[in-house]
């Protein structure tokens, strides 16, 4: 039986309201509800437009990313204008968070139970700390074994770096770079053999680049390194870039040096 045009044109309307019907009544779980309103609680959320009584469904306030209109997976708070970081231990509430940019905010430090709680979030995928007021040096990254990108650029940390990254065996791109880091390049930023980037620019690292480092690149051709910085003289072929061809400049911060 053949449907009039109008009747066919009502069937489509209803079908595609019954589609939309979900994703416009769907709500994260209590949980991360209340985890969302604790958060913009802790900071100037007015700014951002987290207000919970105009917009009741935190998966439609501004940098909140969800999957289904209901699964919290990311948050951008980038340029939120944010100094106080003790709420980054409340984020970790959300299980399913698999990316988080903090970046251009005014953070001086990482709190340690961030790092401990976010540490054990298996699908955490991406963190985005630049361009803060991070400075001194820090514990590490202990856990997150699915972090494939982590940003420290254009902060104030200082230290070496030697254990700060072991445990990140996933990781894909790490940029360090803009800051006041210290001593030997670590050879155990070699172990992830899925890196494609590492920026280490701009700090104060001495030594060679080291053979696990120089042994990705030769074997998956993916591996930048990007423009080492060292102090003083530069002896060509003495910290190994000879053997990485355009993926890797080694230049001195003064503008006299060995040729």
């Amino acid at each position: 039986m053949n449907l009039p045009l109008h009747g066919c044109s009502s069937y489509l309307l209803l079908s595609f309201l019954f589609l939309l019907y979900p994703l416009a009544f769907s709500q994260p779980s209590p949980d991360q509800n209340a985890t969302m309103i604790k958060l913009s609680q802790l900071f100037n959320s007015s700014a951002a437009g987290w207000d919970v009584t105009k917009q009741p469904n935190p998966c439609s306030w501004k940098g909140v990313n969800c999957r289904g209109g209901s699964l919290i997976t990311g948050l951008s708070l980038s340029g939120f204008g944010l100094s106080d970081s003790d709420f980054l231990s409340v984020v970790c509430n959300i299980s399913s968070l698999q990316s988080l940019d903090v970046s251009e905010n005014q953070f001086s430090s990482i709190p340690h139970d961030f790092i401990t709680n976010c540490g054990r979030i298996g699908g955490l995928k991406s963190l985005n700390f630049s361009k803060n007021w991070l400075h001194d040096s820090f514990v590490g990254f202990d856990g997150f074994v699915g972090l494939e990108f982590l940003d420290l650029s254009y902060n104030r940390l200082s230290g070496n770096i030697s254990l700060l990254f072991d445990e990140l065996v996933n990781l894909k791109i790490l940029n360090v770079s803009r800051n006041n880091f210290e001593g030997v390049i670590p050879s155990n930023l070699g172990k992830s053999k899925a890196l494609e980037q590492l920026v280490l620019s701009v700090n104060h690292f001495s030594g060679e680049i080291p053979e696990e480092i120089a042994d990705s690149l030769l074997m998956f051709y993916s591996l930048e390194i990007i423009t080492l910085y060292f102090d003083g003289w530069i002896d060509r072929g003495v910290h190994g870039c000879e053997s990485l061809s355009s993926s890797c400049s080694v230049v001195p911060r003064v503008a006299n040096y060995h040729t």
